[in-house]
């Protein structure tokens, strides 16, 4: 049978089109001791995200050879998952940044001055429980959410500034480490519900003036 353009097209017309890599969130709930600190301790915070990667999982292997065979089988002896890294848009007061950079001296006390403690904390007291990554169809509906336990981070990449970028928008790129992460598709798809500072108010999407990508309005908290 000959190849049908149409109807490869037509195959994915049914499951609701293309998915968009520009539609997704990232959701932290954060260790207690940032909750204390910064955002009005808010339980679940939406942050900002430019862009992000979803992990890749690699089974690890062993190779058998059976007695007088030329060939090798190849079996698996364990899983690994690849790191979890975020670019976060860098806010006006750099309240984000500093977020970042108070984990990782929560994680292994490095203060700076006379008072570098450069001990390790206890596991519990550092990682964020549960860090969501939901993807959204072109409607706003999720279609599938990736969840990831017990997150740090590991790395906080470089920081660039210049006076040649005028327009540019501060980024904060950040590598996790985490226990495990899952993947679950909604039995429907799940319109989005809140975010961290507003609430949607249930009007119909419409195109972003500045990217044409369908948004729905957001009504400010009193």
């Amino acid at each position: 049978m000959a190849f049908n353009p149409n109807s490869f097209v037509s195959k994915f017309s049914q499951n609701n089109g293309f998915g968009r890599a520009t539609h997704f969130e990232v959701e932290f709930t954060l260790p207690a001791f940032l909750k204390q600190k910064y955002f009005n301790n808010e339980p679940l915070l939406t942050m900002a995200a430019s862009s992000v990667n979803i992990p890749g999982v690699t089974i690890k292997t062993t190779a058998i050879r059976r007695g007088g065979t030329t060939y090798e089988e190849y079996f698996p002896l364990n899983v690994s998952f690849a790191d979890l890294n975020v670019n976060f848009f860098s806010d006006g007061k750099a309240e984000l940044l500093q977020m970042f950079k108070d984990w990782t001296d929560g994680i292994y006390g490095i203060i700076g001055g006379q008072d570098n403690s450069f001990q390790v904390s206890y596991r519990n007291e550092y990682v964020a429980p549960i860090v969501t990554i939901k993807h959204y169809d072109s409607e706003g509906n999720m279609i599938i959410i990736y969840t990831f336990y017990d997150v740090f981070p590991e790395a906080i990449g470089n920081v660039d500034f210049s006076w040649g970028s005028i327009d540019n928008i501060v980024l904060i790129p950040i590598s996790f480490k985490y226990r495990v992460y899952t993947q679950q598709r909604p039995a429907q798809p799940a319109p989005r519900q809140q975010v961290r500072g507003g609430s949607y108010s249930g009007a119909p999407l419409q195109p972003s003036q500045k990217t044409g990508i369908p948004v729905q309005p957001v009504t400010t908290k009193p």
